[in-house]
């Protein structure tokens, strides 16, 4: 079994370009790792797309046009992400927005 396309993450043993899914130890070791601080984590919206790579998936919050992260999806569009698999409930101009600019 692989894991999806986009960021994962790889371990020993890995065959070239292919990621294997992490054992729950594994997963348990990266966790103990992380900066825990409680440093300042708010980064700009074209930050937060660079962090998106191409072929990732990406989910989007809100409700049609309520409470939905317009800022964030123009940013990705900026960026020129392309083949995103893009997850949301209820889709409305933003699906629009992201279908026609060829980002998912």
């Amino acid at each position: 079994m692989t894991a999806a396309k986009g960021k994962g993450i790889g371990r020993s043993g890995d065959k070239a370009g292919e990621r294997t899914v992490p054992t729950y130890l594994e997963l348990r070791e990266e966790l103990s790792r992380r900066d825990r601080s409680l440093r300042d984590k708010v980064v700009s919206l074209e930050e937060a797309a660079s962090f998106v790579r191409d072929g990732d998936s990406v989910g989007v919050g809100g409700s049609t046009m309520s409470r939905t992260p317009m800022g964030m999806i123009w940013a990705l569009i900026r960026a020129g992400r392309k083949g995103l698999t893009c997850s949301r409930s209820i889709v409305s101009s933003d699906g629009d927005l992201l279908l026609g600019s060829g980002v998912c």
